[in-house]
């Protein structure tokens, strides 16, 4: 029943999309196919249909771009069948089927996004001067205190020749310090901290970043919350620390964005003519 419905889809869509070249249109969209709380039209149906065949077709095209540009196909595959092999055998297959519809799509999911990942990393890459100016990147580490006098101890004993991380947590710093890449998007930093970063070309311990917020309690009172920062920083020069910053840059752009920039480099656009072709290749299968 199943494939029957299926195969009436794709017909639909192909007496949709049949005409030649340019966009297409659907002669009996205002036919009711289901009624109930929300009534679903053919033309509702075909518009379902077409987003859905763009998807598909756009993912084969950044497929091929992805293999034009030499990225590792057979390393994104080998990860994706190694990381499906591994749910199944922890017992996730219905998990997968679940929320995928099958293994297969899970793995061709994953495999998309790794496309995506390497095409983000390359993006950045080729633009790479761009977003250094833009992003005015750093690696060192950061630590925050309630107390100014906690931040000014920590400050001594750093200098005495302390180790930044084992000192800050003595003083009771409750996270990890790890050193770090950080760009001037960032969420984690406040104003004031990038500030002092934008403002100053000094590497090593900084002073203390004072940052001071208010909020109003429901009688009106106004109270003053001040946090104080420190931070070690390792290096302000991108290449000592490249690969950390292409990757951190890459997973923080929309790869919507990269998709854009691809097709218009490539000079290619979306006509529903693709849609014709790509569910008559499924209606073939499915008759």
């Amino acid at each position: 029943m199943k494939k029957i419905i299926i195969g009436a889809l794709c017909l639909l869509c192909l007496s949709a999309c049949a005409s030649t070249g340019g966009k297409s249109s659907i002669s009996n969209g205002s036919d009711v196919i289901f009624e109930g709380p929300t009534t679903y039209t053919k033309a509702d149906l075909y518009e379902v249909l077409k987003v859905s065949s763009e998807d598909a077709v756009l993912n084969d095209i950044i497929e091929k771009i992805a293999i034009a540009k030499g990225i590792d196909m057979e390393d994104i595959e080998t990860s994706a069948e190694e990381t499906v092999q591994m749910y199944v055998d922890y017992g996730y297959e219905s998990y997968i089927v679940y929320y995928y519809g099958s293994v297969d799509a899970f793995k061709k999911n994953y495999i998309t996004s790794g496309i995506l990942t390497e095409l983000c990393e390359d993006y950045v890459t080729s633009n790479l001067d761009e977003f250094v100016a833009e992003d005015n990147p750093v690696l060192m580490q950061m630590a925050s205190f309630d107390s100014e006098e906690t931040a000014n101890k920590v400050i001594e004993e750093v200098e005495a020749g302390g180790d930044f991380e084992t000192v800050v947590q003595e003083n009771g710093y409750a996270y990890d310090c790890p050193m770090e890449v950080y760009i001037d998007s960032d969420s984690l930093l406040s104003i004031d901290v990038k500030s002092y970063l934008n403002s100053t070309d000094t590497t090593g311990l900084s002073s203390i970043i004072t940052t001071t917020t208010s909020a109003q309690d429901a009688d009106g009172n106004i109270t003053s919350t001040s946090t104080y920062y420190l931070l070690n920083i390792e290096s302000r020069d991108y290449n000592d620390f490249k690969e950390d910053y292409i990757a951190l840059k890459a997973d923080s752009i929309d790869s919507d964005d990269v998709k854009n920039a691809l097709l218009t480099q490539y000079e290619i656009k979306f006509y529903d003519q693709d849609i014709y072709k790509l569910m008559s290749d499924a209606y073939e299968v499915l008759k």
